[in-house]
């Protein structure tokens, strides 16, 4: 797992245009009976359909590309996403990451927060549950030492109120999750979007290869929080 306070550095500069070969592109693509199954939710352009690539290709830094078996003109060689983005990113810089059956959130300076809430419709998320109400509450270190002491107890997991929260999941297919992305907002953000976002998915797949694909809906946009690097 990638931790909040992590020794790799962000980017110095936006990661370059990668052109994604035609095979990794189909690689890429959801399942035809999926994007047939929610065409017309996907009308709206607050959804997307997004699938994940369970491989096993080793660590990125967040400029590298490496080309061979592993599909990789792809960032993070698929396996990777960022909901702030919109799209597949190195994992230094991912909201969600795909590890074997696991689900893992959170980055370089990003915290992240996953808790599963059931068969819930991605549209129909209650404000008021308790889930979502943790999820909004939750209230991000101002400094270093209170951001690595919140990573750890994410690592561990906890329960507040009912509900579970923790850095990771099970893959679950026909799960739905509640995921807080907290980037913080640092003096050049030149890496990428640095914005604190609450999202929901739901597996609608996982195939005999292990590779996922899920649909989302953003909650909630919140200003980036800043954060103290001094010990």
């Amino acid at each position: 797992m990638i931790s909040v306070i992590d020794s790799r550095p962000l980017p110095a500069q936006s990661a370059p245009t990668i052109d994604v070969s035609r095979a990794d592109r189909k690689r890429l693509e959801p399942d035809p009976a999926d994007k047939a199954r929610f065409r017309e939710m996907l009308k709206d352009d607050s959804l997307g359909l997004v699938k994940l690539l369970n491989v096993d290709c080793g660590s990125d830094g967040p400029l590298v590309v490496h080309v061979g078996d592993c599909g990789d003109s792809i960032p993070g060689h698929g396996a990777d996403f960022s909901f702030r983005e919109g799209r597949h990113v190195f994992p230094a810089i991912a909201d969600l990451k795909l590890n074997g059956g696991t689900l893992v959130v959170g980055s370089v300076m990003t915290q992240g927060l996953l808790v599963t809430i059931g068969n819930v419709n991605i549209r129909a998320v209650d404000p008021s549950s308790n889930a979502m109400k943790f999820m909004t509450a939750f209230a991000p270190a101002p400094d270093i030492h209170g951001a690595e002491q919140q990573t750890l107890l994410l690592t561990k997991g906890f329960w507040n109120n009912g509900v579970f929260c923790r850095a990771t999941a099970q893959v679950v297919e026909g799960q739905t999750y509640l995921l807080r992305t907290i980037a913080y907002r640092l003096r050049s953000d030149r890496g990428d979007k640095r914005e604190d976002l609450v999202v929901v998915f739901t597996i609608v797949r996982q195939d005999s290869a292990g590779n996922v694909t899920f649909i989302w809906r953003r909650l909630q946009n919140r200003a980036s929080p800043k954060i103290s690097l001094e010990e």
